[in-house]
């Protein structure tokens, strides 16, 4: 039966992020770091498994096709505010991943986005990204960017043993 992954803020292509979160990304170039998470994230993952991307897939429409070349499972995608570089207009088309979203709501109470979202009576809990290598306090939130997740992408029953976790 296909399992359900979530993953958020790979920065496929994106080599400033080597800089910007050198602690948890130790490589020495954007292709050993792209090439780590693509095998990390299919030692994982099944061709028929759902991977939720909780947005900052890709940095440039090359390194988007690069990715989604090479990565197992049906990828669905909750927009980032880098995703507009790669999606769309010169980018890939949006039929490049299974679905494009600004936010789901994944069901039992729970919010999937990039950004950490504001919870209220609908939303109980939210897994997000964005925060890379910093989480929000409180047990409501789970970050799911590589950062949080040993660079892999988390089912979903990981996903949830870490709620009400302070870390």
């Amino acid at each position: 039966m296909p399992e359900t992954f979530l993953i958020a803020d790979p920065h496929f292509g994106h080599a400033n992020i080597l800089r910007y979160e050198a602690a948890n990304r130790p490589y020495s170039d954007i292709a050993a770091h792209d090439a780590a998470l693509v095998a990390r994230w299919n030692a994982r993952v099944g061709p028929h498994d759902r991977i939720w991307v909780l947005g900052d897939f890709a940095w440039s429409p090359a390194a988007a096709r690069a990715a989604l070349g090479a990565l197992k499972g049906r990828i669905h995608l909750v927009m980032g505010d880098h995703d507009r570089r790669w999606l769309g207009g010169d980018g890939l088309a949006f039929d490049a991943v299974a679905e494009v979203h600004g936010a789901v709501n994944f069901g039992a109470g729970t919010l999937l986005s990039h950004v950490p979202a504001q919870l209220g009576p609908k939303y109980a809990r939210n897994v997000h990204g964005h925060t890379h290598s910093r989480a929000v306090p409180g047990g409501a939130h789970v970050c799911v960017s590589v950062e949080h997740t040993d660079l892999a992408p988390l089912t979903w029953d990981e996903v949830r043993a870490r709620f009400g976790q302070e870390r």
